[in-house]
């Protein structure tokens, strides 16, 4: 296809043959034609722009429901709120906050959201449904509540009957539940937590009968067996709905499994538990300290006042949650081989609350195997398991983490700096972040392994010996030989950092290294070519020429031969030396100048200078010549450039 420029073209080229004057009506004919067609692209060039203007416009307001729908979404997916059905919010740790509304909804109460997402039916098994509430009943007031229901369709996909669980605010500090179907069912909810509702419907000899439930870290508090939901099974096809109404708790109801908020608080550095910082005695066994770094902890046989066999302790030094993250370390020696089958040890850290109180703990148990390894599982996180097959120095640690509603517990294994086992994300039984205030002990319990347990206070060798060796090298490693700059950066790089504490004496052989690797460094020579040189042309005097060589000889005896690289100076000072001997020499004929010290010749002259050896006249810088011929040169040039001009001027007058 052709443009519009070039059926300009075109017509042009026809438009030539045709002579002067088909040229001229031509081009008059072209020149209408372009302008017509410049309006006429004007005017679609504006037609465009509005167009562009109002598909723009449309794509905005396209927009403005996709902005409410994503803002909608922030909804876990299926929960539906608003128009009289309460508001969901979301949070950062992962949980939605549901509130109910003041006033009755269409359906004449106080409901609040609501999903029909996920409905299980009767023709596919039983039918089973579960939500996540935290229940915090020291922050709740007397008479707050909210209740949870799942009802069941009839076959026609209407409403036929409902599990209702009503939970409430009592006066003895916890939070009671009952449902309306099972009188005999109650339940007692005193501790803060993410508690988990599980409903069940199943089919028993046609009819339809209900299972509830309330969980706690994996644990039944309250359950009601066998409910008759007065329905046949055949009359129903399946769950209908599940939601909350008469929401009156203060700021809502946390629903939802929560997480670590984002951004994550930030992580304390683990305080160093010292020797001295281990308490014992009175039951709770005893240490032998081996040095400021390293210290070994037994058990009691018998039982302490704690009626239990624990070990030492610590409860000094523990973080406050206020402050971000805590954490603790213990770096324990272990090896698998050198344990009998059977013996064991344990070791918990605990939270306290508000008032200094024990609030809650989190405990590790480690004991040898039939697998030749030591064996490690903590009972709140019933998944974790771990093995250590090998002899090293582990470090031990707890990492609570402070989160919107409840404190996270982690327990982890570490070796040589890397993280070989650890615990998922667990909630702190009881331990809401309004009630937690920090880490209460750390202890060692059952410790039944011959000879005791060995504790580092610091896993990490020190390195500091080998950091202030690396400060005192010389900056400036070119002033040096370079046998010993090669035998220095060999012991710098053999360091390699992130040995533990049973490795210190590899780390200070580092540092021995490299100190005597810095201390044989040897300067290089300092360079003596230019005194060479003007020994050299001393000797090549003829010194029966000169009235008195004495001044020479004692320069040339005045060199002191194997100075460095740092006394360069006096080096050149002795070649100057030298240098100002020689050219102080007086001829025994009575010239005054012997040798000029920057001539490379042998014996200079009386004192003039001559131009060449050849004799020849050299014309100096200065000497003034004819300035006849460059003055006739420049009026010819004159001439010419005018001449060039007038030409140009009558030919395009022609």
């Amino acid at each position: 296809m052709q443009s519009q420029n070039d059926n300009v073209y075109l017509f042009r080229r026809r438009a030539r043959k045709g002579g002067k004057s088909s040229r001229t009506k031509a081009r008059r004919a072209g020149a209408g034609k372009r302008k017509k067609e410049r309006k006429k692209e004007v005017v679609n060039l504006k037609a465009k722009k509005w167009f562009s203007a109002l598909l723009a416009a449309a794509v905005m307001c396209s927009l403005i429901p996709a902005a409410v729908s994503a803002e909608e979404s922030k909804s876990p997916e299926g929960w539906v709120s608003g128009g009289g059905y309460g508001s969901i919010s979301q949070n950062t740790d992962g949980t939605y906050t549901f509130k109910g509304d003041d006033e009755l909804n269409s359906d004449n109460s106080h409901c609040g959201p609501y999903t029909k997402a996920e409905a299980g039916s009767f023709a596919e098994g039983d039918i089973e449904d579960s939500v996540h509430v935290f229940i915090d009943p020291a922050a709740m007031e007397v008479g707050e509540k909210f209740a949870v229901t799942v009802s069941l369709n009839d076959i026609s996909g209407e409403y036929k009957t409902e599990l209702a669980v009503n939970f409430w605010k009592g006066n003895h500090n916890s939070v009671e539940a009952a449902a309306g179907m099972a009188p005999g069912f109650s339940g007692d909810l005193k501790e803060a937590g993410v508690y988990t509702l599980n409903y069940r419907f199943y089919d028993d000899n046609g009819s339809v009968y209900a299972r509830f439930a309330i969980e706690l870290n994996g644990k039944t508090v309250a359950e009601a067996n066998a409910v008759d939901m007065k329905v046949k099974t055949a009359e129903c096809s399946g769950r209908g709905y599940v939601w909350f109404c008469d929401i009156s708790v203060e700021g809502g109801l946390r629903v939802g499994m929560p997480g670590i908020p984002s951004p994550a608080p930030q992580v304390q550095k683990a305080p160093v538990l010292l020797p001295a910082d281990w308490v014992t005695g009175d039951g709770y066994g005893s240490k032998e300290v081996k040095s400021d770094n390293e210290t070994v902890l037994t058990g009691d046989p018998a039982l302490n006042s704690d009626i239990s066999h624990s070990g030492p302790y610590v409860n000094a030094k523990g973080g406050l949650l206020a402050d971000g993250t805590v954490v603790d370390e213990v770096n324990v020696y272990l090896d698998p081989a050198q344990m009998e089958i059977g013996e064991k040890f344990a070791l918990t850290s605990s939270l306290n609350n508000k008032e200094s109180v024990y609030l809650t703990e989190l405990l590790a148990n480690f004991w040898k195997g039939y697998n030749d390894s030591i064996e490690v599982a903590v009972g709140l996180d019933p998944a974790f398991s771990a093995e250590i097959t090998e002899a090293g120095l582990y470090t031990l640690r707890y990492t609570y983490i402070p989160g919107e509603t409840m404190v996270f517990g982690v327990f982890s294994i570490w070796k040589d700096g890397e993280e070989i086992a650890s615990t998922s994300n667990i909630l702190m039984p009881g331990a809401s972040v309004e009630a937690a205030l920090g880490r209460r002990a750390v202890w060692f319990s059952d410790i039944s392994v011959e000879g005791g347990l060995t504790v580092y206070s610091v896993a990490a060798a020190d390195y500091s010996r080998v950091d202030e060796a690396l400060s005192k090298i010389p900056a400036d490693l070119g002033l040096y030989t370079d046998e010993t700059v090669k035998a220095l950066e060999a012991a710098m790089d053999a360091v390699v950092r992130g040995k533990n504490v049973l490795e210190q004496d590899t780390v200070d052989g580092y540092a021995e290294a490299i100190e005597k690797a810095a201390a044989a460094l040897t300067y290089k020579g300092a360079d003596y070519s230019r005194v060479d040189e003007a020994i050299a042309k001393a000797e090549a005097l003829d010194r029966d020429s000169y009235t008195d060589f004495s001044a020479v000889d004692a320069a040339i005896k005045a060199v002191i031969r194997g100075k460095n690289i740092t006394e360069q100076a006096e080096v050149d000072a002795m070649a100057k030396a030298i240098e100002d001997a020689v050219a102080a020499l007086e001829k025994a004929d009575g010239t005054s100048s012997a040798l000029d010290p920057s001539d490379p010749s042998g014996d200079a002259s009386s004192g003039t200078s001559s131009g060449s050896d050849s004799g020849e006249d050299v014309p100096t810088t200065g000497e003034a010549g004819n300035p006849a011929p460059w003055v006739l040169l420049m009026v010819l040039a004159g001439s010419g450039a005018a001449g060039t001009a007038l030409y140009v001027r009558k030919r395009r007058a022609q």
